[in-house]
């Protein structure tokens, strides 16, 4: 079975909504997936799967990095992403991306000089610039992913909204700028209140 949508499909909510199940159901059939399983409860859900037909790759994320530090977590996974073969897998599924999405932030700043030359000697300035190069460099990360499948489907939980540090009691995506701006469709699932 081909994917009906091609792309970065985002999905967002919070725990226990069906995330995981929602970006495995909606694709091609298990064998053309490459599941990378970075959530605690993910294995049950892959394995539930798998009993019909496993993955074409399923790599367990979350207990293969459990000690890693953030520069260790981040080279895994790019060695995850690297290794990936162009049009190997008829879609990528990533539960959940907020992890590895943190560690692009602490591997700018080790690597600074891999992203600019001239840096500001102004603190906040500088804050700015890593910022923005750690946005540039994750969108270029999205961008090598999806020229290696049709569809790739990002689950990510939600946060309490903060506005100078208080609480609004509003819920958002745990997830930065770039996945926003990359994505082709993007769905919140929420638990119906009456079911």
């Amino acid at each position: 079975m081909k994917t009906l949508f091609e792309g970065l499909v985002l999905v967002h909510g919070r725990q226990d909504v069906g995330k995981t199940s929602f970006i495995l159901g909606a694709g091609p059939k298990s064998s053309e997936y490459a599941f990378i399983d970075g959530d605690i409860k993910g294995k049950q859900i892959a394995e539930e799967f798998q009993s019909e037909a496993p993955f074409g790759m399923y790599v367990d994320l979350f207990h293969e990095t459990r000690d890693m530090k953030e520069i260790e977590y981040y080279n895994y996974c790019m060695g995850i992403i690297d290794n990936i073969k162009e049009g190997q897998f008829e879609a990528i599924a990533w539960d959940n991306w907020s992890k590895f999405e943190n560690t692009l932030q602490p591997y700018v700043l080790e690597n600074m000089g891999k992203f600019r030359k001239y840096w500001s000697a102004k603190g906040d300035i500088k804050g700015a610039q890593v910022w923005q190069s750690a946005n540039e460099y994750e969108a270029a990360i999205i961008d090598k992913i999806l020229h290696k499948t049709r569809m790739l489907l990002i689950s990510t939980p939600m946060k309490p909204e903060k506005i100078n540090g208080k609480e609004t009691g509003r819920w958002v995506p745990d997830c930065k700028k770039p996945l926003i701006e990359k994505a082709q469709m993007r769905l919140v699932l929420k638990h119906n209140p009456n079911s």
